[in-house]
C-alpha cells in the first residue's frame, strides 16, 4: 500500500499510525512514524519487545531534533528513504511552530523565505494553572488536483482546535474518548477537530508505552503534516505545560 507523505490522506478508513521514540547515533531526539498497512480493529497496538514490529507496519517517515546552542529548536522530518520532505521551527518559548515544506537542496536561509506549509500554536499555560492544554493548527486546504493550495495566506487554510476533554469525577480527572487506541494518560494526548464539526476528528495522537503512541489521521491530513504536529506537541516548552 502506497502512501505519498506530503498529500491529504483519505477520509475512510482512517490511517493507523505509530509513533516510536528513540535516538539516533548522534544522540538527537528521533521520532519513528510507521503505518500500519493492513486493516485492524481498534484495540490497542501491543507494546513489541524491543520495539520490534511486526510486518504489519512499515516506516514512513522520521522526524529529529536538533537544539543548537545559539539557535532555537528545529525538527528536519525525512522520509524512509532519506528524501528530506520538511522542516519544524519553534519559537523560544514554544508557543508557535511552523512547518516548511522542503527539498533535499534547501538551505535553511532559503527556507525562512518560504510559504508556511502549517502553524501549530500553543496557548500559554504555565504549570497547567489555565486547566488543559489549548491548541490551534492551520494548514493548507486541498486545490481541485487533491493536493494542497500554494495560496497567498488569504482563504487557502483549514483551522483545527483540539478537542476539550470532560471531567471525570469518578478518576478525578479530564478525560477523551480514544476509541481504544489509547492506553496511558497523558496531557500531551490530543485530538483535532474543526470548530464545527467536533465529532469528526481529523488528528489523534496518544501514549500507548512509554516510547510507542499512537498516530491516527484522516482527511485533509498527511502524514508529514500529522508527525510535525505530534513533534511540536511531545517538544519541550518554557510557556506551557
Amino acid at each position: 500500500m502506497f502512501i505519498d507523505p506530503l498529500a491529504p490522506v483519505s477520509i475512510e478508513p482512517t490511517t493507523r499510525c505509530l509513533l516510536l521514540r528513540g535516538r539516533n547515533d548522534d544522540g538527537n531526539l528521533c521520532l519513528d512514524m510507521y503505518v500500519e498497512t493492513l486493516e485492524s480493529s481498534t484495540a490497542l497496538p501491543p507494546v513489541f519487545p524491543d520495539q520490534h514490529l511486526p510486518d504489519t507496519v512499515s516506516h514512513l517517515l522520521r522526524a529529529t531534533r536538533h537544539a543548537p546552542l545559539l539557535s532555537t529548536t528545529h525538527y528536519t522530518l525525512v522520509t524512509s528513504g532519506g528524501r528530506s520532505v520538511g522542516r519544524l521551527t519553534a519559537n523560544a518559548l514554544g508557543t508557535r511552530y511552523t512547518v516548511h515544506h522542503t527539498s533535499a537542496n534547501d538551505s535553511p536561509r532559503y527556507l525562512s523565505d518560504r510559504r508556511d506549509a502549517c502553524v501549530v500554536r500553543y496557548q500559554p499555560n504555565v504549570l497547567g494553572r489555565k486547566g488543559p492544554r489549548k491548541m490551534t493548527v492551520e494548514i493548507p486546504a486541498e486545490d481541485s488536483s487533491g493536493g494542497y493550495k500554494s495560496g497567498d495566506g488569504s482563504g487557502d487554510t483549514v483551522v483545527l482546535c483540539n478537542r476539550m476533554p470532560e471531567w471525570c469525577s469518578q478518576s478525578n480527572a479530564f478525560v477523551l474518548d480514544f476509541d481504544g487506541r489509547v492506553s496511558v494518560p497523558s496531557v500531551k494526548n490530543f485530538q483535532l477537530v474543526h470548530p464545527d464539526e467536533d465529532a469528526y476528528v481529523v488528528l489523534q495522537f496518544g501514549r500507548v508505552a512509554d516510547h510507542m503512541f499512537t498516530l491516527d489521521m484522516r482527511y485533509p491530513m498527511s502524514p508529514m503534516l500529522a508527525l510535525a504536529i505530534a513533534a511540536s506537541n511531545m517538544d519541550r516548552k518554557l510557556a506551557c505545560s
